[in-house]
């Protein structure tokens, strides 16, 4: 079937989340409901980095929050 490879490398995988943070990684996600959260970031003007439809999750930038 072929050889199995990395699709990403470690570094690159630790540089990813030393920049950017999930929703739900966020804190305050689990003690309030996430539409919350998410509306309280959008009064902030904080938007996902990425279209969550791609992206699969909804992330922001650490150094925004």
């Amino acid at each position: 079937m072929g050889v199995m490879r990395e699709l990403v490398d470690y570094e690159s995988l630790r540089k990813f989340e030393s920049c950017f943070r999930k929703l739900s990684a966020i804190d305050g996600y689990w003690n309030r409901e996430p539409e919350r959260l998410r509306k309280k970031l959008i009064a902030k003007g904080l938007r996902p980095v990425w279209d969550p439809e791609v992206a699969g999750a909804e992330f922001y930038r650490i150094s925004d929050l």
